[in-house]
């Protein structure tokens, strides 16, 4: 998949560790930049995605990064790792766990698709005299319900942090998810901790044969394992 441009770094005490595993992943090129060239190097290179590292607190310039690229067309995709305080709506929280970035590979390579979909998009409108000149003005993912499941450790925090973004159903079993599902409107699931493989395979097996919600998203950190659905 084309990255249609660098990906930068943001990060002032040195180059970050994720940024190596930029490098083995191939995706190429890098630019590392400063907090306070930060701006520029957004506006004069035309970057695919952009990462910063938040290991402490959030840096004072990062609110006027984060609006520089959620003003930016096509969709520019952020994400900020290791945050220790609430983020822009735009900004994608990613937190390191035993310095294993796969997740953050596939957190990056998904933002990519959804900028390339952008991106086709609005070419498509260009070229359609017909179609609206304007997307609506709304925010999908605030208008989004989607279900949570699990019963782990960090399901609690996993509820507030998605709830701080759009709607949540919560569940604590495959069973009162399956009620859910056939009762409401539900536009993606959050398959959180607390459930053996082969529940979770069985789950996802019953998902891909219904009709319903073979298309519908579902994210999950399966079994603690770092693969990310």
């Amino acid at each position: 998949m084309s990255q249609q441009g660098p990906i930068i770094v943001v990060a002032n005490a040195g180059r970050p560790s994720f940024a190596s595993a930029l490098d083995d992943a191939k995706m190429f090129p890098v630019i590392d930049a400063s907090w306070a060239d930060s701006p520029r190097a957004v506006g004069q290179l035309a970057p695919a995605a952009v990462l910063v590292a938040l290991s402490e607190a959030v840096e004072p310039g990062f609110e006027v990064l984060a609006k520089q690229i959620a003003a930016t067309k096509p969709y520019l995709p952020l994400i900020a790792v290791d945050p220790s305080t609430p983020l822009p709506d735009n900004a994608i929280p990613f937190s390191q766990g035993g310095g294993n970035f796969d997740r953050l590979m596939a957190r990056l390579r998904a933002a990519l698709r959804v900028r390339t979909l952008h991106t086709t998009v609005m070419r498509r409108l260009d070229d359609d005299p017909a179609a609206p000149t304007t997307l609506p003005d709304t925010d999908p993912v605030r208008d989004a319900t989607v279900l949570l499941i699990g019963r782990g450790a960090c399901y609690p925090a996993l509820s507030v942090s998605l709830g701080e973004r759009m709607g949540v159903v919560g569940a604590l079993s495959i069973e009162a998810a399956a009620k859910h599902l056939n009762t409401r409107d539900i536009d993606g699931i959050v398959l959180g901790e607390g459930f053996s493989a082969r529940v979770e395979d069985a789950f996802l097996t019953v998902l891909a044969e219904d009709a319903r919600f073979r298309n519908l998203p579902v994210v999950g950190d399966i079994s603690g394992t770092g693969a990310v659905l």
